[in-house]
């Protein structure tokens, strides 16, 4: 261990000493720490092929936030939140691009407005192929609910989308867009 100079801190007198939670760490003892966490790390990849780990550094405040919403919506872990946003995000970039898509139509209506469900319909035949299926409830007396399953590109989806939730009548719309398939969630590697 090195001396010390009057006035000179633990820190300063040891400068080839790393100090981690305060504690001093040996280069010698971080390279053999290196070598395990490198040989965790190759037998991982093995375990869990195609799978790559990256840090990300936040805001100790908006990582707490984060932590509170992923609790709130069931997450197991902050990776999987975290590749369900990066998913959403090339979701976003996807219908931007106008590529096929799916998507769900939910919307909420009151039938006593004068032909309202006639215009609905009139609206989904016009959209012709884009328009897989639908399903049709009563709500109360007054309210139906309709969920329109949808496939194509997303400006066109968008479109048929807005005409309906434009309409007189209509209380309540909301498109929901998802990947047409490719690249959607993989799960092999929990198998």
């Amino acid at each position: 261990m090195a001396m010390r100079r009057a006035g000179e801190t633990e820190r300063q007198a040891e400068p080839n000493l790393l100090h981690i939670n305060g504690e001093p760490v040996s280069s010698r003892s971080l390279r053999k720490q290196s070598g395990i966490r490198s040989e965790l790390q190759s037998k991982w990849r093995i375990a869990m092929p195609g799978l790559s780990r990256i840090g990300v550094s936040l805001e100790e405040a908006l990582l707490q936030q984060f932590d509170r919403l992923i609790a709130e919506r069931g997450y197991q872990t902050r990776s999987e939140a975290f590749r369900d946003l990066i998913r959403e995000k090339l979701l976003s970039k996807i219908v931007k691009s106008n590529k096929p898509v799916v998507g769900t139509l939910t919307i909420v209506y009151d039938h006593h407005i004068p032909s309202l469900s006639e215009k609905l319909t009139e609206i989904q035949h016009n959209a012709g192929l884009m328009i897989l299926a639908a399903t049709h409830i009563h709500l109360d007396h007054n309210h139906c609910l309709e969920v329109i399953i949808m496939k194509g590109r997303g400006k066109d989806l968008q479109a048929v989308a807005d005409g309906m939730i434009a309409m007189r009548g209509v209380e309540l719309g909301k498109l929901v867009l998802a990947n047409s398939g490719d690249n959607l969630k993989h799960t092999s590697h929990l198998n």
